[in-house]
């Protein structure tokens, strides 16, 4: 059953990406198989029609040898053409694919999973044998119909020669060999593949390129890049050593045997047109079985490709189920965590430990705390984009993926330190926090003014229209800092999310920018009737003194909560931090 899985594929992609070329192509395909062997037959009539002193024979053959060959050649050509379109629509429908079983997984634990990149570098690096799957197997259902040709008229000259085909088993084994001996080395040199590829991208960023040159990386980066592809390229020459080495000796066999049946034909009691035709005809057999046996070689990559992809949309569908029906997402309840624990994936421990705490409707919730104090773990949780080790996140009364993740991070809207640089047009690279909105000029300026950004589109040459990024022509590139407000604008987009959350998102700006920006956050969470639950995270605490609560974490812990003249009076942890700060200010 897996194995049609993996033959089927390719067609059920075929017939996506193009009905109508799914059938021309093959159509295509037996024709030109049909007309492979044409050339031969129109060459023996002419060599029979000179040896006889036929004129008017040799005349007419030669003309129709002239038509065949043009007649293959045009054949050959338009179907070349349609075929390399038709893989090109085939690429784009498994990058569609593709990019929708990555994207599909509401969580992101399975990106600090090695294995998970790993299997991820291999389809990258296969994904063009996967794409032209069909090719491979039109070409190959040509090469069969031009086999059969040449077998009909072999046999018709001398049954023997049909033996002929049988001398290529062992080249097909040998080359289905040397197949696998590749393929387990791609699998092997994948981690140092991906580790080279990570330093190639790190080299050619705008964004690593300053620390590299001050702190003089270049040789050192340079090095590892070396060894890196000094160790795969090692083990791949060993690789292809030894798949050359089965495939030479599969291909002797098939030659001793191709060199005695030309020996055999020639001795026998034949024509002069009959010897020509059986030597074309040879001359064919052997370039199409060497095809059919490469094809062989190709389709056993394309199948190793398809069950990495098969492999890819078993996990995209193995994560949490949705649930069968889901509970409509009321507007304006709490978040509640209910003893909520949490460890990476690998790590040695948890990075929260038992988390209760209400995040009350309508609330402006500051989360403060030391580097690692869990605080970002936090706000991945309340995003949907880990799930709890221990413990609950609920909503409404209800855990939240009662509601299915996919419609609960739809209600949500976020600012992240570690945020998107969209090259897109202005209006779209904000635009998109609400999609349906995301061509909205109206929509996406009102968004910019609630971040305090709407200048930013008077600085930029085009306004809205202004192309972002140097890897487009007419692109500006941005600052740091402006890139920051059109994330900024980009998490004010959602009108009236369930929950928005500004995870140190003004990093790059200055504290004043970052105190007038959560004032109005603060101003807007506060307006009647709205509902919205805003979680402001930042190291300042003179910003976070707005909050109706502020949390403080230390070492994955809740350690206290209140507003901010509750906390100082309370002399805990939170007034020995602000009190640090201040005195540093000062």
């Amino acid at each position: 059953m897996r194995r049609f899985r993996v033959w089927w594929l390719p067609v059920e992609v075929a017939f996506r990406a193009d009905a109508r070329l799914a059938i021309a192509v093959p159509a295509l395909a037996v024709l030109a198989g049909l007309g492979g062997i044409l050339p031969g037959l129109g060459l023996k009539w002419l060599v029979d029609g000179v040896s006889a002193h036929a004129v008017e024979a040799t005349l007419a053959a030669a003309l129709a040898l002239a038509g065949v060959i043009t007649f293959v050649h045009l054949l050959a050509t338009a179907g070349a053409r349609v075929r390399m379109a038709f893989q090109q629509k085939m690429a784009f429908e498994l990058d569609r694919r593709v990019l929708q079983m990555c994207t599909r997984v509401p969580e992101i634990a399975h990106y600090e999973d090695p294995g998970y990149l790993d299997r991820i570098e291999v389809l990258r690096e296969t994904r063009g044998e996967l794409g032209a799957t069909y090719g491979h197997l039109l070409q190959g259902l040509r090469g069969a119909v031009q086999l059969c040709g040449i077998l009909a008229l072999l046999a018709a000259l001398d049954p023997r020669l049909l033996l002929l085909p049988a001398f290529a088993v062992p080249a097909a084994l040998a080359t289905a060999q040397s197949e696998r001996v590749l393929q387990e080395a791609e699998e092997a040199v994948a981690p140092d593949a991906r580790a080279h590829y990570a330093l190639v991208t790190l080299a050619t960023s705008a964004t690593a390129g300053k620390e590299l040159r001050v702190y003089g990386l270049a040789r050192e980066l340079t090095a590892r890049c070396e060894r890196l592809v000094l160790s795969v390229q090692c083990r791949r020459r060993g690789a292809e050593r030894a798949a050359a080495m089965w495939t030479t000796a599969g291909r002797l066999a098939f030659t001793a045997a191709f060199l005695g049946a030309l020996a055999l034909v020639a001795t026998g009691p034949t024509g002069a047109g009959d010897v020509a035709l059986v030597l074309v005809l040879a001359g064919q057999l052997d370039g199409t079985t060497g095809t059919l046996i490469g094809l062989y070689s190709s389709i056993r990559r394309s199948a190793h490709a398809a069950r990495h992809y098969f492999w890819l949309a078993g996990f995209a569908s193995a994560g949490p189920p949705p649930p069968a029906v889901p509970l409509p997402l009321p507007h304006g309840g709490d978040i509640t965590l209910d003893h909520v624990s949490f460890r990476y994936p690998g790590a040695a421990g948890p990075v929260l430990r038992d988390v209760s705490l209400c995040l009350a409707a309508g609330s402006v919730v500051a989360v403060v705390g030391e580097n690692g104090a869990g605080k970002s773990s936090l706000v991945k949780l309340l995003c949907g984009l880990y799930h709890p080790t221990e413990g609950s996140i609920r909503y409404g009364g209800a855990d939240v993926t009662a509601y299915g993740l996919a419609a609960w991070q739809e209600r949500l809207s976020a600012g992240f330190q570690d945020f998107c640089r969209l090259e897109l047009v202005t209006r779209t690279s904000v635009g998109v926090g609400d999609l349906p909105r995301a061509d909205d000029e109206p929509a996406v300026l009102a968004a910019l003014a609630d971040a305090g950004a709407e200048r930013l589109v008077h600085d930029l040459p085009a306004g809205l229209a202004t192309q972002l990024g140097t890897s487009f022509e007419d692109g500006v590139e941005l600052s740091g800092g402006q890139w920051q407000w059109i994330a900024l604008g980009r998490a004010a987009m959602r009108a009236e999310p369930i929950l928005r959350v500004l995870d140190e998102p003004t990093s790059g700006l200055a504290p004043e920018a970052e105190h007038a920006l959560f004032t109005r956050y603060a101003a807007l969470a506060r307006q009647p009737g709205r509902r919205t639950i805003t979680v402001m995270v930042s190291h300042r605490f003179s910003t976070v003194r707005m909050a109706d609560v502020i949390v403080v974490l230390d070492a994955g812990r809740l350690v206290e909560q209140g507003d901010h003249d509750t906390l100082m009076a309370a002399g805990g942890r939170y007034a020995e931090l602000y009190r640090l700060q201040a005195r540093g200010y000062r």
